[in-house]
């Protein structure tokens, strides 16, 4: 099922600026450490040049992910190959 079509107002050139400055910010971290964001990233991602008020909503509860879950780990295991 495809997902609902986005008709909320188009956000202005700072809304759009700062969707893209999260993005970039959380892309980095989410491929050092938390790849759980990814997908979230990528449909944030695939609509931040022309960024809606949902989008910039969407951003913040991806922070308030980031925020609430900030003690990721990553942990490597050796195998008997």
């Amino acid at each position: 099922m495809a997902p609902a079509k986005d008709t909320s107002d188009p956000d202005d050139s700072i809304g759009i600026r700062r969707v893209q400055s999260i993005v970039g910010s959380l892309l980095y971290y989410a491929r050092a450490i938390d790849s759980t964001i990814l997908s979230a990233l990528n449909d944030i991602g695939a609509q931040q040049s022309k960024a809606t008020k949902d989008t910039l909503q969407r951003c913040n509860m991806l922070l308030d992910y980031a925020a609430t879950y900030q003690n990721v780990k990553i942990r490597f295991h050796a195998c008997d190959m």
